[in-house]
């Protein structure tokens, strides 16, 4: 895990902690649309979690549709009271565990960036990247590998 503003052992233990709860059945996963597991590994105090970004493989650059998705998004932050915006860069699991780990960290400051630049405060987000550890489909097909290469946000 490579993060920003949160050390990566304590991002590993929340995220372990998650997926425990989820393998024990506390925690249905499904697919997107379906961020529940997502939230527990981002924070238990999470208001909402949403996928605002999906990427082609080995990219980090934002699409006009995540533009847009990151935009709305940041207009609804703009009327809630929040403490933190949590991003999470994710990868399918093609490649080495530190070449994903970095294209997933890139993935998450470019979604970072974006909200800066539609007025979010950056001392109010913190984000990182997970590679492969947390996809929301097998990877065993190009379309859930292409499902898995996505960028998170959970607002607290």
């Amino acid at each position: 895990i490579l993060s920003k503003k949160v050390s990566a052992r304590e991002a590993e233990l929340i995220a372990i902690e998650a997926a425990k709860e989820a393998q024990a059945g506390v925690v249905e996963s499904g697919g997107i649309g379906d961020e529940s597991a997502e939230a527990l590994i981002v924070s238990p105090n999470a208001i909402y979690t949403v996928t605002v970004a999906h990427f082609e493989f080995n990219k980090w650059n934002l699409t006009a549709n995540a533009k847009k998705v990151i935009a709305q998004e940041a207009a609804k932050l703009k009327g809630l009271h929040y403490v933190k915006v949590i991003i999470i860069g994710h990868t399918d699991d093609i490649g080495s565990e530190r070449a994903n780990a970095m294209v997933s960290l890139r993935r998450a400051d470019a979604v970072f960036r974006e909200f800066v630049k539609n007025g979010i405060d950056p001392d109010k987000i913190e984000y990182w990247g997970v590679g492969a550890q947390y996809p929301v489909a097998p990877n065993s097909s190009p379309n859930n590998r292409a499902r898995n290469r996505r960028t998170t946000m959970s607002v607290e």
